[in-house]
């Protein structure tokens, strides 16, 4: 993805998401980016039983 963080237009394209959201993806980041992921999977199960984590 940090490849790619010069054609924001495509990774917006690509997300699904207006222009302007892409910064909240953390493209440019890679340990950032993991931690939006990861917070992402939280909140969608939303089962205390599971442990979510990401690697880098």
């Amino acid at each position: 993805m940090t490849d790619l963080s010069a054609f924001p237009d495509l990774l917006a394209a690509y997300f699904e998401i207006p222009l302007g959201e892409l910064e909240g993806k953390a493209v440019s980041d890679p340990i950032a980016s993991v931690n939006v992921d990861v917070d992402v999977v939280r909140r969608a199960i939303q089962a205390p039983a599971y442990l979510v984590t990401g690697l880098v």
